[in-house]
């Protein structure tokens, strides 16, 4: 398991679920999640430096571009100065992802198609610099969404599951699908630039671990339009800048590692200097009024 390897912070990756970012859970050194199976999420990359980076983001020990093993040779996506990059699931071609969803780590994706589940519960980032510094931009910089306070998870209630909507069925995952990008070792390797507006993803790095160390895997979900076009990237090293990696898997699962799971409760509101102010205008209508 990663505990992280950088140089420097240049990338931040939350976990979204329902809109909302999912509560991490720090423990041992090791950044955790809560997920459920049958809900879909996304995972949300930030670029907080001043340059153009590329990120290659595994699930579950398979980058998220090819569904292969995660590695340097992998594809990635571009992310501009500042620029915050939802990618919403595993990608079909340029104009489709199959979404991601939380499932058992037997009926996951990867097991599908014969690959690790060893691998499961695992979400990685691999971050590598432009070799050629980029003039700075000159579009306003994005405030960067913080998690909200105290009732900011995106589960209702921490015991009940969120079931997804009926679903489409789906082509058989291990149909083949073609991706209209190479990548080949040197310069000239070609990347993922996303043309949606802001939004944030990360690479999970495989990790050692027992097969049966985590109970959840990452499925094959649903079609998602979600555009992207090929751009030229040339890395400053071949060896990454930052890789750090955040992990999933059931309430269960989690406090057997002896995580304590906090319960989303009300933020309470800050004091009132002005209590007997109000903005309204009018009668106060009598109770059960409806208007």
């Amino acid at each position: 398991m990663y505990k992280g390897l950088s140089t420097q912070n240049m990338v931040d990756m939350e976990i979204i679920v329902r809109g909302k970012p999912v509560r991490k859970y720090d423990h041992q050194g090791y950044s955790y999640v809560e997920g459920r199976k049958g809900s879909t999420y996304q995972i949300r990359l930030i670029n907080r430096s001043h340059q153009r980076l590329e990120c290659i983001v595994s699930v579950d020990g398979l980058d998220v571009v090819h569904g292969k093993p995660a590695g340097i040779e992998s594809t990635g996506y571009l992310l501009n100065p500042h620029q915050i990059l939802d990618i919403p699931g595993w990608r079909v071609d340029d104009n489709t992802v199959a979404e991601f969803e939380f499932s058992s780590k037997n009926s996951s994706y990867a097991s599908s198609m014969g690959e690790d589940v060893g691998n499961s519960g695992a979400i990685g980032v691999m971050v590598f610099e432009e070799k050629r510094m980029r003039k700075a931009p000159t579009y306003p910089i994005p405030r960067v969404p913080r998690t909200p306070p105290i009732d900011s998870s995106p589960w209702i209630d921490p015991t009940i599951p969120i079931y997804p909507n009926p679903r489409t069925p789906w082509p058989n995952p291990s149909e083949p699908w073609v991706m209209h990008t190479s990548n080949s070792q040197g310069t000239g390797i070609e990347y993922m630039y996303n043309q949606i507006t802001a939004s944030a993803g990360q690479v999970s790095t495989s990790a050692s671990r027992s097969v049966d160390s985590f109970e959840l895997g990452t499925n094959w979900g649903d079609a998602k339009t979600h555009k992207i076009e090929n751009v030229d990237f040339d890395r400053k090293s071949d060896h990454p800048s930052q890789v750090f990696a955040v992990y999933y898997d059931s309430r269960r699962g989690l406090e057997q590692r002896g995580i304590v799971i906090k319960k989303s409760n009300k933020a309470k509101m800050p004091p009132d200097p002005f209590p007997g102010y109000t903005s309204s205008t009018g009668a106060k209508p009598p109770p059960g009024w409806k208007k």
